[in-house]
């Protein structure tokens, strides 16, 4: 599958290349990840979408700003 190829060149092999060690998903891994709202892997790949949460070292630091609707009067 072209996609899976791909987001494992994105993700894995990108690891690889930088040397980080223990990279995954393991009990007790480190946890650096970027949760994205969307059903299918493609979207990831060719249009992302907006990042739902970011976490690094376990804690999210990063949250997209809650959108306000405010009505004409």
């Amino acid at each position: 599958d072209d996609q899976a190829t791909v987001l494992d060149m994105l993700t894995v092999n990108a690891a690889k290349a930088l040397r980080i060690p223990d990279y995954g998903i393991f009990v007790g891994a480190r946890a650096d990840m970027v949760l994205l709202d969307t059903h299918r892997v493609a979207d990831v790949i060719l249009d992302p979408p907006v990042r739902t949460v970011v976490v690094k070292g376990g804690r999210s630091v990063a949250r997209p700003a809650r959108q306000v609707e405010t009505a004409l009067i």
